[in-house]
């Protein structure tokens, strides 16, 4: 596996890096062919996104009872939110697929991301023991939350 660094731009500027592992095999344009077509699939995917439904409930766990019509049942009220909530549900499984990560799509192409639980890594702990005082080279990473 190869390490490949993504890194994220938009209108010229830096908007974050990912790291992914890529067949040995796969070539540098290869991979740029495959980041480009992420790329596109998710603006086209991002222009097809469409607004909640008008009257989405806020939470899906019960009716807004303070904003609810003082002139309808509560069976009334539940019974509208429970129209509601169903409408949004439908909208919001729609959008799913619009709304995939670039780490998703690049997955979905063959690419295991580098922080993948299920990748498989090889891990080793380095034991120094107690010798503090002593002067040992090594680095610490802070890595960012990603």
């Amino acid at each position: 596996m190869r390490l490949v660094r993504v890194t994220h731009d938009r209108c010229g500027e830096y908007d974050g890096t990912e790291y992914f592992l890529a067949p040995e095999s796969m070539t540098e344009d290869e991979v740029q062919v495959q980041v480009s077509a992420v790329v596109i699939e998710m603006v086209e995917d991002a222009k097809e996104l469409k607004d909640p439904p008008e009257g989405a409930p806020r939470h899906y766990f019960s009716p807004d009872w303070d904003g609810a019509d003082p002139a309808k049942t509560v069976q009334e009220v539940r019974a509208d939110f429970e129209r509601a909530k169903a409408e949004y549900l439908k909208w919001y499984d729609d959008q799913k697929g619009h709304r995939r990560s670039f780490s998703d799509r690049m997955r979905d192409r063959g690419f295991t991301a580098l922080w993948d639980e299920g990748a498989d890594v090889i891990k080793a702990d380095a034991l120094w023991g107690h010798n503090h005082g002593l002067e040992l080279n090594y680095q610490h990473m802070e890595l960012p939350e990603l």
